[in-house]
């Protein structure tokens, strides 16, 4: 996700999309990577509670 926020602040010169459209792309990604961190740890805690 950082690697994403760098890449679009890195190419602001290359790139068509206003800064606005760059940090909704980043806020999406940052969502995404929270929605799987949480989504990982829940199977987690569902095999672990399985298991156990």
């Amino acid at each position: 996700m950082a690697a994403t926020a760098w890449w679009l602040f890195r190419s602001n010169r290359h790139s068509r999309l206003s800064f606005k459209e760059k940090l909704h792309i980043v806020g999406q990604s940052l969502a995404t990577g929270v929605a799987v961190y949480f989504a990982l740890l829940l199977l987690a805690v569902i095999y672990l509670s399985v298991t156990g």
